[in-house]
């Protein structure tokens, strides 16, 4: 469980960074285009984009009932990115799938897994040592 809480929250972080990419694209690109019906209109999806990504990391941070299901959509979405962007998106389904217990009411917290994943470690520590059987 601690590997899904660690690769949701990763890409809870690539939303973000996608959100700072599209708007930087649109204040910088906007200096230089002309203002055209596609340029608006390209512009106008971006910033749709942006905001849904903004949910989607909110949604993979804080976790709520919706969340799983919010970020999923966003990821079929993004599997029409051919190449990398597709493979990303389909791992991404997996690793939602797989983490359907770290969302809603009763939820495993990120905290609590990382607390059970130490003590896991220093059992096993002790275990290499002798101390316990």
């Amino acid at each position: 469980m601690y590997k899904w809480s660690r690769e949701i929250r990763a890409f809870g972080l690539l939303w973000i960074f996608g959100t700072f990419l599209m708007l930087t694209m649109m204040i910088f690109g906007a200096q230089e285009l002309s203002q055209t019906f596609e340029n608006i209109v390209i512009g106008s999806i971006l910033v749709v984009m942006s905001l849904l990504s903004v949910v989607a990391a909110f949604g993979a941070y804080r976790r709520p009932t919706w969340g799983r299901k919010f970020c999923i959509g966003m990821l079929i979405l993004g599997l029409l990115n051919l190449g990398l962007g597709t493979l990303i998106c389909g791992y991404g389904i997996y690793v939602f799938v797989k983490g359907r217990d770290l969302f809603g009411p009763h939820q495993l917290s990120h905290q609590a897994l990382c607390a059970a994943r130490k003590v896991v470690k220093q059992r096993r520590r002790m275990r290499r040592k002798g101390l316990i059987a």
